[in-house]
């Protein structure tokens, strides 16, 4: 089963290493491995979860920023 975190990165266009950036710029670090046991559920640790929420989070931004942008230029 795919994340719904994997999920809402793909329909954004997104990928795993723009989000480990974009953690990092949050002032969390992940590796790339770690992220990725994080987002199949391997890794459930406190800091997997607070990844977790910043995921969330940082896509919610993403999203709210790319409708907004779609909606002025239609």
């Amino acid at each position: 089963m795919t994340s719904p975190i994997r999920e809402r990165l793909q329909s954004c266009g997104k990928t795993q290493v723009w989000l480990i950036h974009k953690l990092a710029e949050k002032g969390v670090s992940v590796s790339p491995s770690d992220m990725s046991y994080i987002l199949s559920g391997v890794l459930n640790t406190p800091k997997a979860q607070k990844v977790i929420e910043l995921c969330g989070e940082i896509l919610d931004e993403t999203e709210e920023k790319d409708h907004e942008h779609t909606a002025s230029c239609g």
